[in-house]
């Protein structure tokens, strides 16, 4: 089985566009980042609707994807 968490990221980043209200404006997925311009209601402070995305799409990704994440990860921080 091919691990694209590409393909998995946008999902769950739609998945928040949806529960957020939040409107998609560009959204990339990158190998190792995502770009995302978004217009949400001014009642959401940005800093608390960044960290649920990378709360929920990590927490998710890390049990779907526990030796990629794992690889990725000491990859990145030499753990």
């Amino acid at each position: 089985m091919k691990v694209n968490v590409q393909k998995r990221c946008r999902i769950l980043i739609k998945q928040m566009y949806e529960s957020e209200d939040v409107q998609k404006l560009v959204d990339i997925v990158s190998k190792d980042h995502i770009h995302l311009h978004v217009k949400y209601p001014p009642s959401l402070v940005t800093s608390d609707l960044v960290k649920r995305l990378n709360r929920r799409n990590f927490c998710r990704l890390q049990v779907e994807y526990p030796k990629f994440i794992r690889r990725f990860w000491l990859g990145i921080f030499g753990l």
